[in-house]
């Protein structure tokens, strides 16, 4: 959890100090946008509100429609290749706690899907993961894990953002690997008022960078606020 840690305290550190009018977050889904702890197979929608973010999943193959935590931490769960430790293509490893899927069984109550599982790589062509923001935001960067083409085709997967403009990027997702990788996606891009991560086959995403321009009267208040979430965190962290 090292460099998980130390990439939210970066960002987070960097818009603090920076001055620049903005803030920013990462969505890691280990821990909602109080602070409280995400369980392993919670379903996601609503637990970053607080930040002004709404998470949903499509399943166009199933009746059900989930995004929900994975723990990669665990060993023995039902998909071996999403289990921590992962390695990139410089060999450095990553283990990044919980993970988001789309999940593919519907052992679920309406808060914890019993066993999650992602949408295996012979039908996961379309299943999407979107997140939509109260107001236009840049998106930095994300990590994704596990990205393997379909077996119908030997795409990997598109990001769709779409912009308060109304216009919209495509972004063409990069092969991880395969089982048990992972990799970053530097993005950058600006004025996003919600994205859709289109996965043409298995992975799961995680450590959504995010910032936020804000008034600058509010900049000195904000300061606060993320020393006081920083701060919550290390304690967190050191229990």
């Amino acid at each position: 959890m090292f460099i998980k840690t130390l990439l939210k305290g970066t960002f987070t550190a960097a818009a603090l100090l920076a001055g620049t009018g903005a803030m920013a977050y990462v969505i890691d889904f280990d821990t909602d946008a109080n602070g409280n702890s995400i369980s392993n197979g919670q379903i996601i929608d609503d637990e970053y509100s607080a930040w002004g973010v709404t998470i949903s999943g499509d399943n166009p193959f199933r009746s059900f429609d989930y995004a929900v935590a994975f723990d990669s931490d665990l060993s023995n769960t039902r998909d071996d290749d999403l289990e921590a430790p992962f390695t990139n293509s410089a060999g450095v490893t990553l283990n990044p706690g919980n993970i988001l899927i789309v999940q593919e069984n519907d052992n679920c109550n309406g808060i914890i899907c019993n066993q999650p599982d992602d949408e295996g790589t012979n039908r996961a062509s379309n299943a999407s993961l979107t997140f939509s923001f109260d107001s236009a935001v840049t998106i930095d960067s994300l990590n994704l894990f596990d990205i393997n083409p379909s077996r119908s085709s030997e795409q990997n997967g598109t990001i769709e953002f779409y912009l308060a403009d109304s216009s919209s990027v495509t972004v063409n997702i990069p092969l991880t690997g395969g089982d048990n990788s992972w990799a970053e996606l530097l993005l950058g891009v600006t004025n996003v008022q919600s994205f859709s991560v289109f996965l043409d086959g298995s992975g799961a995403i995680d450590d959504i960078a995010f910032s936020v321009d804000v008034p600058e009267p509010a900049t000195l208040a904000l300061f606060g606020l993320g020393l006081a979430g920083l701060a919550a965190a290390r304690r967190k962290k050191a229990n």
